[in-house]
């Protein structure tokens, strides 16, 4: 029997087998950067639900004084409705349901305020204001107006 000699395993160089210090510290950097514009579009997202949350209240509170001024018809055609900003309202229901819905309007928007406008045709324009905390990170004014057509008028 014949004995041949051992063969060895090539040369491996101890630099090629494994990652490098500098490689790792390169894909945390990179997912650093990463997971901070992540944190970012997180942060936009909470603020732009925020604003459409408020406008959507604002829609509401909208659709609640029209529903008003269509129960109390002859007094809206008559403009017992309309108020300004910061105004109150005329006498009797108009004025309950206008101070019903100023406190609805403080409830759901904050530093907010409402007006009613109705005009000759009987074409009432609703606007709502308030202040937008979070939109564009600072105190913006944000509106909402919204004109129906009184029916019978």
């Amino acid at each position: 029997m014949r004995l041949t000699g051992s063969r060895t395993a090539p040369f491996v160089r101890p630099s090629s087998a494994g990652f490098s210090l500098i490689e790792v510290l390169v894909a945390v950097l990179i997912l650093s950067i990463g997971l901070l514009g992540l944190a970012g579009l997180q942060a936009a997202s909470v603020r732009n639900t925020n604003s459409s949350y408020l406008r959507s209240q604002a829609v509401t509170l909208a659709g609640d004084i029209t529903d008003r001024m269509r129960a109390n018809l002859s007094d809206a055609s008559a403009g017992s409705y309309n108020v300004a900003m910061g105004g109150t309202g005329g006498g009797g229901l108009p004025q309950r349901d206008l101070k019903q819905w100023q406190k609805a309007i403080d409830r759901a928007l904050p530093d907010a305020d409402g007006s009613v406008a109705v005009d000759g045709s009987g074409i009432a324009t609703i606007r709502i204001e308030w202040n937008d905390p979070l939109k564009d990170g600072k105190n913006d004014v944000s509106s909402f107006q919204f004109q129906t057509q009184l029916p019978g008028t």
